[in-house]
């Protein structure tokens, strides 16, 4: 079928930098026109990570019509953000950051706000006249190390307050080191191990707020000494309510230390999202405090019960997880002989009974998920012109997604890499879906979208929402119980914010 790219995706592919030979092909475009695109885009990717922008740092306006004092004021913020710069603003981190900056300017006197903002830096707000920094690895790393500087040089001094607030993507939740902020390219974070060392060092007050996925990697920069709030564990997305809750908190005026504001937001996210799904939950925010951490190993059998969204769910059927879920009640009883109490009869029982109907529905989803996967993983062999080319269900399924974008040059839901990895297999798609074997795998999907399998799975999602809600009132009692009983330093409750 022969398309005809619009002077719109002409232009848009030029602009990612897709030749124009490929963009005005008046067939579909050959393998070969795919590797020539994909090299150029190559070249133009390494060119522009080999020149990374110029920060002027002598052109800063600190939010506030305040003039700042030579001295670096008692509390001072700074501000990471943005999301990823696209043709579309990343919404989700408008509301955050709208909040972030109320708090600065209601408290301008007391406080000195810098912002540093990867989408409003690439698309700037007419409305907003207060100038953002680029949010990239060259900024965060310059400006962490302009504080190092400020306070050997005591321009921030002994006792004043310094928050490191972060919120953008994350990616490589594995550890310290591969872990990484995604922001107008990869940030990395590792610079905050030098500023949390040097401030403990000269008496410097830190407190770091992480709100990205796997920002519980940050809770490693915490001691007794520096309070760190994360959004969600090391290996877990991070819900954007639960960031926006904590960004609310801090507009709070009964709120008076980081501590509050977060207990109150991980109270606060009891939501769903745009799909009706119990995502809010999945993230499970952290805080550094010894109370934290006692909390969170009490509460730990609670992580396997709760998902992030449909996806995080069949991956944790494909492992099989379900196998221990009948005895997490009893391990809950003894790590907490007080449940009942926490809790209350009613929601005691309830909480008994979920579990018990939880274990049997993932069993049914497990046995499901391994029948599915069996169809995903049947293989499906064409010939054309006496070649013969082979690949799963799955693999062809993924053929067809890229197939129609590919041929037609849409730069918008597509790359010419991309398009090159598929490129042999698009000839023979025309005769794959006419098989029985991708007939057959299609109708699976189709149920598992919308058959018996969706309603397993929503009935699995509901549970695991009512579970994971009684998980946020028991962490509430059980952490303020641990913060009373526990007399070890608490830099976060010692961090005022009015």
């Amino acid at each position: 079928m022969k398309k005809t790219a619009s002077i719109h995706q002409f232009l848009l592919i030029l602009l990612l930098g897709m030749t124009p030979k490929l963009a005005m092909a008046t067939e579909e475009p050959s393998r070969q026109d795919y590797a020539n695109a994909c090299a150029d885009k190559t070249k133009a990717d390494i060119k522009q990570r080999s020149s990374p922008p110029t920060i002027d740092y002598h052109h800063k306006m600190k939010v506030g019509s305040h003039t700042p004092n030579v001295d670096t004021p008692r509390n001072q913020l700074v501000y990471f953000g943005g999301g990823i710069p696209s043709h579309s603003k990343d919404v989700e981190f408008e509301y955050g950051y709208d909040k972030v900056k109320r708090y600065s300017e209601v408290n301008q006197q007391t406080w000195d706000s810098e912002f540093f903002n990867s989408w409003l830096h690439a698309h700037p707000d007419p409305k907003d006249n207060s100038f953002i920094n680029d949010f990239n690895d060259n900024s965060f790393r310059s400006k962490i190390n302009e504080l190092v500087q400020q306070i050997n040089e005591s321009k921030i001094r002994p006792g004043d307050q310094l928050l490191i607030y972060i919120d953008t993507h994350g990616t490589g939740f594995y550890n310290e080191f591969s872990y990484r902020f995604v922001a107008s390219d990869y940030v990395d974070p590792r610079p905050l191990r030098k500023l949390q060392q040097v401030a403990e060092t000269k008496g410097v007050k830190l407190a770091i707020v992480g709100l990205p996925c796997g920002s519980g990697n940050l809770l490693d920069y915490g001691s007794d000494k520096t309070c760190v709030i994360s959004s969600s564990q090391k290996h877990k997305v991070g819900i954007m309510k639960d960031g926006e809750s904590v960004a609310k908190a801090l507009n709070d005026p009964n709120i008076k230390n980081l501590e509050e504001a977060y207990l109150k937001a991980r109270l606060d996210t009891l939501t769903r999202n745009d799909d009706n799904e119990p995502v809010t939950f999945a993230a499970q925010p952290m805080i550094s405090t010894r109370a934290g951490k006692e909390t969170d190993e009490l509460l730990s059998p609670f992580r396997d019960l709760i998902f992030q969204n449909k996806a995080d769910l069949k991956f944790r059927l494909g492992l099989s997880v379900a196998h221990g879920y009948r005895q997490i009640f009893e391990i809950l009883q003894i790590k907490m002989p007080n449940l009942p109490k926490l809790l209350n009869k009613d929601l005691y029982n309830e909480l008994r009974l979920e579990i018990e109907e939880y274990e049997s529905l993932m069993q049914k989803a497990i046995k499901r998920n391994n029948q599915i996967h069996k169809v995903e993983q049947t293989e499906i062999c064409v010939f054309k012109e006496a070649k013969k080319i082979c690949a799963t269900s799955q693999y062809w399924d993924y053929v067809e997604g890229y197939h129609e974008p590919c041929v037609t040059a849409n730069a918008l839901l597509t790359d010419p890499c991309t398009c090159y990895a598929f490129s042999e297999y698009f000839s023979m798609f025309s005769s794959v879906v006419q098989t029985p074997e991708y007939r057959n795998y299609k109708s699976i999907l189709q149920n598992d979208e919308i058959g018996a399998d969706a309603n397993l799975y929503k009935n699995i999602f509901s549970l695991s929402e009512k579970i994971a809600a009684k998980e946020r009132i028991l962490y509430d009692q059980l952490y303020r119980q641990a913060a009373r009983q526990n007399r070890a330093p608490n830099p976060c409750e010692k961090f005022k914010l009015r």
